[in-house]
């Protein structure tokens, strides 16, 4: 097999051409299902009257690797057709991010014509989705158009795909225009084949060098303060009497949640131990972040009564 013959088939299968390629199987695999055909270098030429088992050496004139050809060459059919699938989840979302921009943009007219619209409340009704989800449909479909138009144009191609996509869309959700057009320039080329881990990282690299390049301090101040403005916590019920909670915090309070939190843990801790009750770390911390609203709230309550009896507040 040529070297030529061998490339295309990694690019266009890369995960299984790693396997096959490791354990000796790729011609066999491969074979007439993706290229023209098995190589004569794959025959080993032996006595007709030679046979061996299916996992053993080949019988004669056979390509030597038994019969992992059928499953090798069904995981690279399966493969390729999620491939497939992803290819065409990107197009429809693309199609489906044009098509809100276009409502977005007839109740825009409408309102300037003196009817009222609410597009979030169509979407939500039509559509079956929350008001919330409504709402950030209309906002992200307003990024592509101002920020990442040509993320769109290669998300409706299926050049990259949604979980791609993503990454892209939420990295830049606080930049300027101008940068983030400038992002999706200098990493469209390569980001097609890139995990969203790693695209992420890359564009956090690149908003950083184009705002340096720039040298535009007002727009870094403003993404940060934008960011910062985005704080906020969030709940919700899980199944088995559980439920969810979080924050988005500004970096500075990350860190002075995590330290206050370390501590709090490592009082508990020995709490425990002297009580002899037996919790883990994270259990630990889970109850104190359940905790923590009240233990603040009684401490108010012991401020504002040392300051009704006229005492200092506790420290």
């Amino acid at each position: 097999m040529s070297s030529q013959e061998r490339a295309a088939y990694a690019q266009r299968s890369p995960g299984v051409f790693s396997l096959l390629d490791r354990t000796g199987l790729f011609v066999e695999a491969v074979g007439d299902w993706a290229l023209d055909a098995v190589p004569a270098a794959a025959v080993v030429p032996a006595p007709a009257a030679e046979s061996a088992p299916e996992d053993g050496p080949a019988p004669s004139g056979q390509p030597a690797f038994g019969g992992h050809a059928d499953w090798a060459a069904e995981q690279c059919a399966l493969l390729d057709a999620v491939s497939a699938d992803l290819v065409a989840d990107a197009r429809s979302w693309g199609q489906r991010i044009r098509r809100v921009q276009r409502l977005a943009e007839l109740c825009q007219q409408a309102t300037v014509a003196g009817v009222e619209q609410f597009p979030q409340l169509e979407l939500a009704a039509a559509w079956r989705i929350g008001q919330i989800t409504a709402t950030r449909w209309l906002a992200e479909s307003e990024h592509f158009r101002t920020h990442l138009p040509m993320t769109l144009q290669a998300l409706e191609a299926g050049a990259l795909l949604v979980h791609q996509t993503t990454a892209l869309l939420h990295r830049t959700l606080h930049c300027t225009p101008e940068v983030a057009r400038a992002v999706e320039a200098a990493l469209l080329p390569t980001a097609g084949g890139l995990c969203p881990s790693d695209l992420r990282k890359q564009v956090d690299k690149t908003v950083l060098r184009i705002e340096s390049a720039l040298a535009d301090p007002a727009a870094v101040e403003q993404r940060q303060a934008d960011a910062a403005a985005d704080r906020r916590t969030w709940s919700r019920p899980e199944v088995d009497g559980m439920g969810v909670a979080g924050a988005v915090l500004t970096a500075e309070q990350l860190v002075a949640w995590q330290a206050g939190m370390d501590q709090l843990e490592r009082r508990e801790r020995t709490a425990d131990r002297q009580a002899g009750i037996e919790r883990t770390a994270d259990q630990r911390r889970a109850d104190l972040f359940a905790a923590l609203p009240a233990l603040v709230l009684a401490g108010y309550a012991q401020d504002d009564s040392a300051a009704a009896a006229g005492m200092p507040a506790a420290p």
